[in-house]
């Protein structure tokens, strides 16, 4: 009987030690919906995608609980979807917010990986509903869609370790996209200049968009992570990372992508390069305000204050 227990003992230790990949915290607004529909049941659903992110297997690593993935969704419910003039019962509209980040090497500091909207969600909903889910088919517009942006989320921060370590994972992104393609969900449509989640993928997935992940390794791995230990290298690193982002941009203007890194990165590069020297600081910010165009106002009033005027 002692031995028995011993043997518990050592395999509830062992799950504890080993934790699923990722710590996401679900959310879900209905404010917008309060006169429409029965947001109550909600609140079951909110629990239910919270339990599927986080107990889902998504890799074959094994992670301890301190190496989990930080990272959350929000889930704006915008409208309840109408036909005719008439409510569709227990059918939605949304936006999601998806942001994610991972610990900086030597420091208690994280930085920011991932903050994207989503702003073509549609969804069916009724209390108690299962949220079936398959990899390999297209069973259920939420379950499908927070399953591709945990691929999401984990390839950025594999990439960001090593050189194109998140491939697997955006293959699998990339399967989620094509099964759905066909469904009527917006967001996994190929619009062109829109930012759908096919486009999204498609692009990370690009040839000729290959230097982004390259820039995404070198500013993680040989920037930000060397930060503690040599802060001049790591910026110089860092401004040749945002060099080949500017390549992309030069190429394509204001691609997917860019606004991916940009919308992740923005305060940070501004916070990096406020105490560095002149020349370093005119640099990396002139290339800022070239692919990052809606912040430009902000670098620009960086420059002024290292040139003094």
């Amino acid at each position: 009987m002692r031995k028995f227990i011993i043997f518990l003992s050592t395999f509830f230790v062992m799950q504890a030690s080993i934790a699923q990949e990722l710590n996401c915290k679900v959310t879900i607004n209905t404010q917008k919906i309060t006169q429409t529909a029965n947001v109550k049941i909600f609140k079951v659903l909110e629990q239910a995608l919270n339990d599927f992110m986080n107990n889902t297997k998504w890799t074959s690593d094994n992670f301890k609980s301190n190496e989990k993935i930080e990272c959350s969704i929000l889930l704006q419910v915008e409208e309840a979807k109408t036909k005719d003039g008439n409510i569709i019962e227990n059918s939605f509209n949304g936006t999601l917010t998806i942001q994610s980040s991972r610990p900086v090497f030597n420091s208690d500091y994280k930085t920011t990986m991932l903050n994207w909207k989503d702003l073509n969600l549609s969804f069916n909903y009724k209390e108690n509903d299962q949220l079936d889910y398959n990899e390999n088919a297209y069973l259920n517009n939420l379950t499908h869609t927070f399953a591709f942006y945990a691929n999401i989320i984990i390839g950025l921060d594999y990439d960001s370790y090593s050189m194109n370590g998140g491939t697997s994972f955006f293959t699998k992104a990339e399967n989620l996209a094509q099964l759905a393609a066909n469904s009527s969900d917006a967001g996994w449509k190929n619009n062109m200049n829109d930012r759908t989640r096919l486009n999204l993928i498609t692009d990370i997935q690009a040839s000729k968009y290959k230097t982004f992940r390259e820039a995404l390794y070198t500013y993680h791995i040989k920037g930000i992570d060397m930060m503690y230990d040599d802060a001049v290298k790591a910026r110089a690193n860092i401004t040749q990372a945002i060099t080949l982002l500017n390549t992309i941009n030069t190429n394509t203007p204001n691609s997917i992508l860019i606004q991916l890194f940009n919308q992740a990165k923005s305060n940070e590069i501004t916070s990096i390069f406020d105490v560095s020297d002149k020349v370093e600081k005119e640099n990396a910010l002139r290339i800022m305000s070239k692919i990052d165009i809606p912040n430009s106002s902000k670098y620009q009033q960086l420059l002024l204050k290292g040139s003094g005027k």
